[in-house]
């Protein structure tokens, strides 16, 4: 998890929080592009590692019987490329691996594969299961000083594979150790090429309207820079996915632009053992959470769109489709 998320989580939790018409906007970047090549994300680059790669950490008390042997950085870096670009599957399937079908053990396995690595602002990839129930692969492509953080975290019970979720964020990073900082960049093409299956214009394309939208604009959020807005898609055959992009003030209105997004977070489970809502968002840390959760609004509620035009009007991948809430509705 990146140090962003994790302060955006405490921040959340102390209570500091702060997500229309369609509309066409020019896509900016806030800070200055990166050079990623358009087609593809794979690196030509020949990894010279400068640490000492290391097996994942497991408890020892969870270690599969018949684990398979490690694979190297470069097949892992490939890997996490391929992945990216993707998703290896159809949702609820994430990078091969389904809610519901998935076994535990299998996850052990699989994650137990990855090496522990990190040569800075280059590649970085680490892992850990930390019971018998969950566990989380942690990875980072760089382009000099921008980082696209991934990560994927799973939870179970009874060697069953229960919630799935897929973390993807943007940011500019400075400093090493201790001193590095990050800012997440909105709206950058670079973050678009590496997630275009995950985009907006890309799931509405290939899953159609969502059973559920919901909006929330973090209208109390005044001490966070940027302010926020995040828009929430809920699909019956087992997934939700999050974007979060600026918010900006448009009158009386707020207003965000999904074409600026710097954080997609994807959730799934096995739509025939839905869980609640609550358990869905239990581990998220940016957006909705478990702590937030509550705070959200349907979209036909607070804006003019409708759910059955939401295709419609924001899956044409030329539009910078923007979102248009009255401040009134956010109120307390």
């Amino acid at each position: 998890m990146s140090p962003y998320r994790l302060i955006k989580n405490i921040i959340l939790i102390l209570g500091l929080i702060p997500f229309v018409s369609g509309c066409v906007e020019t896509n900016q970047a806030n800070i200055a592009k990166t050079t990623f090549p358009a087609e593809t994300m794979t690196s030509g680059v020949t990894l010279t590692p400068s640490i000492e790669v290391q097996p994942t950490s497991i408890d020892e008390t969870q270690r599969p019987t018949n684990i398979l042997p490690p694979i190297s950085v470069e097949e892992a870096k490939s890997k996490i490329e391929m992945f990216i670009a993707d998703n290896g599957c159809d949702l609820p399937c994430i990078w091969g691996i389904t809610p519901g079908k998935t076994t535990l053990e299998d996850l052990r396995n699989l994650f137990g594969r990855y090496p522990e690595y990190e040569v800075p602002y280059d590649f970085y990839i680490s892992s850990h299961i930390n019971n018998s129930k969950g566990g989380i692969l942690d990875t980072g492509l760089w382009e000099d000083n921008f980082l696209l953080n991934t990560s994927l975290e799973y939870s179970g019970k009874n060697n069953i594979l229960d919630l799935l979720v897929l973390y993807t964020e943007f940011q500019y990073r400075t400093g090493e150790g201790i001193t590095e900082t990050g800012k997440p960049v909105y709206g950058d093409p670079v973050f678009s090429r590496a997630y275009q299956y995950y985009l907006l214009p890309s799931i509405l394309s290939k899953y159609g309207n969502p059973s559920k939208v919901l909006i929330y604009p973090f209208p109390d959020n005044e001490r966070i820079d940027p302010q926020e807005f995040s828009l929430v898609l809920v699909y019956d055959q087992g997934f939700m996915i999050e974007y979060i992009f600026p918010k900006e003030i448009s009158g009386e209105n707020y207003k965000g632009c999904h074409s600026k997004s710097a954080f997609i977070t994807v959730s799934s489970w096995d739509p025939k053992n839905q869980p609640s809502f609550e358990e869905i968002v239990s581990m998220s840390t940016v957006g909705i959470s478990q702590y937030t959760w509550q705070l959200f609004k349907n979209l036909e509620d607070t804006t003019a769109l409708r759910a059955e035009k939401f295709a419609e009007l924001l899956g044409n991948p030329e539009n910078n489709g923007c979102i248009y809430t009255p401040m009134e509705y956010w109120v307390k």
